[in-house]
């Protein structure tokens, strides 16, 4: 069963209105759950041992394909020193298929 994907205008548009689920994933198993449970958002993370996420984020881009229908956004290991490098992170997790 195929379902719409929550888009940023969805998610923007339910507020105060509609429940939204998120769920933390950290592997495609995870994120298989999610999308056949409708959870409608995931969180990811990459890079990051020393707070027990060993996910990379080349594997990001397999948890993106086993969930298509979640609003994904994903975290890095650290923050970005620059602006110019913020839009560099960002082009990064868009390409992969991140929200």
């Amino acid at each position: 069963m195929t379902r719409k994907k929550l888009t940023v205008y969805d998610y923007l548009q339910s507020k105060g209105k509609k429940q939204i689920s998120a769920l933390f994933v950290h592997n495609v198993e995870e994120a298989k759950a999610a999308e056949e449970s409708g959870v409608d958002m995931i969180c990811t993370a990459h890079d990051i041992p020393q707070h027990g996420i060993t996910t990379s984020f080349n594997e990001l881009k397999r948890i993106r394909e086993a969930a298509p229908s979640c609003f994904m956004q994903s975290g890095g290991p650290a923050p970005p020193s620059s602006e110019s490098e913020a839009i560099k992170i960002a082009n990064q997790y868009l390409s992969i298929g991140a929200d």
